[in-house]
């Protein structure tokens, strides 16, 4: 309903079942009566149903006042205005099953701590708080605004594993997929010349498919403002981009590059989700029909460090190459810090004893011969594992992982790649 055809009367001028719809809200009046104030005057109020949210009047914690109320009534003016819902329109009430962190933002009850705080609070809100760390239970010694918490989806633990939101969002995604990759991707050949002095690069993800080799890069804010922790400008950030791209190119890799820069988004989630489904290049490439949407936002918003000591915790033979792959493609120093970083907290972590059993693991199953099935058919003998996983490509059209070869070889996998294999 338009401002300029509610009646002008002495009575209400908006009558019940009008609805006032627009870029801004969509209510639908459900209620009037007139309420006087604390001198006697009387006001004409009226109660409203949000057909966006679903509000409708009833119980809310007013954020001014500070209160629990069974009822919101506002005046006429209000919608003469063009005010819309204040549970979905702006941030003056909490309806805790519609707006509050406990229903929009519930990975952040354990970092609010407070459960009577995250149902009267909504994740914008501005208020601070002493932030505890879900994964160590670190209490942070400086406080942090709730919107910005809910931004950055971190509080900066000092347990913290240090990979983006993005690349482990591209990460769990690229799992679900069946694809083998390499995360920081740190190829011999990727050097470059910048401010006069030859620099290494390194890609976010690197995959084969179908005899084509891929990288991918998830561009988040610093590629195009400038970065104050590297002292980088943005001209300077697609300088090496570029670089890298032209590189790449060279060596005969497909470079495909996610916009992850969400700038004052507060769902960063849905950007890049939409960037993805949205890029020609991976759409060629896959069906994403049975990704599991939910499980990628979880990954990406978990403390890998943690998820490494679990594996390590429930698994302790496994050795930190074997932990990298399954967690999709990290390599063996990189889950070596996360194992020092959890150790004590987490995990056991020796990393001598580690490098010794790992080396001595490697020796042993180097040293056997390993026999290749497909359908129970054998496909010939090789001299080891390793000997096994660097032929298999060229021999079987496939690249075969040494790591899950010698799963199967000690019966801790039961196949690998729709192949078997074990020790003669």
């Amino acid at each position: 309903m338009n401002n300029e055809n509610i009646k002008r009367t002495s009575e209400f001028r908006i009558e019940i079942g009008t609805n006032f719809k627009d870029d801004k809200r969509d209510i639908t009046i459900i209620d009037k009566r007139k309420i006087k104030d604390k001198n006697g005057r009387k006001y004409k109020y009226y109660k409203y149903k949000c057909n966006k949210c679903g509000f409708d009047g009833g119980k809310h914690w007013n954020i001014k006042d500070k209160k629990y109320k069974n009822e919101l009534w506002a005046l006429e003016s209000n919608f003469k205005k063009g005010h819309g819902c204040s549970c979905c329109g702006g941030n003056d009430i909490v309806v805790e099953d519609i707006n509050s962190i406990i229903t929009t933002a519930p990975w952040m009850i354990p970092i609010i701590n407070n459960e009577e705080f995250c149902k009267t609070h909504t994740h914008s809100s501005h208020d601070k708080i002493y932030p505890t760390c879900s994964y160590c239970g670190r209490v942070k010694d400086k406080s942090m605004p709730i919107n910005i918490i809910y931004k950055n989806k971190t509080i900066n633990c000092i347990c913290t594993d240090y990979i983006s939101y993005p690349n482990k969002f591209m990460t769990e995604f690229l799992k679900q997929l069946h694809i083998e990759f390499e995360a920081e991707y740190n190829p011999k050949w990727c050097k470059y010349k910048f401010k006069d002095k030859i620099k290494t690069g390194r890609y976010d993800f690197y995959f084969k498919l179908n005899n084509k080799q891929y990288i991918i890069e998830m561009d988040g804010s610093f590629h195009n403002q400038y970065n104050n922790r590297n002292n980088q400008t943005a001209e300077e950030s697609k300088f090496i981009d570029d670089e890298k791209d032209r590189l790449a190119l060279e060596y005969n890799i497909e470079v495909i590059r996610i916009d992850c820069d969400y700038g004052n988004i507060n769902d960063r989630f849905e950007y890049i989700k939409n960037n993805i489904l949205q890029n020609d290049k991976l759409n060629k490439l896959f069906n994403f029909t049975n990704i599991n949407w939910d499980k990628v936002e979880k990954f990406a918003l978990s403390n890998l460090v943690k998820v490494a000591c679990d594996y390590k915790r429930n698994n302790p033979e496994m050795t930190t190459t074997q932990i990298g792959e399954f967690m999709g493609g990290y390599n063996s120093s990189t889950v070596c810090n996360w194992l020092k970083q959890g150790n004590g907290i987490w995990c056991e972590y020796n990393p001598k004893e580690e490098s010794r059993k790992s080396a001595f693991k490697q020796g042993k199953s180097n040293g056997k011969n390993v026999e290749i099935f497909k359908d129970n058919i054998s496909l010939g003998v090789f001299a080891s594992t390793q000997d096994l996983a660097r032929k298999s490509e060229k021999i079987f059209g496939i690249k075969l992982s040494q790591t899950c070869i010698s799963e199967v070889c000690l019966e801790k996998a039961k196949q690998h790649k729709g192949y078997t294999f074990k020790y003669v």
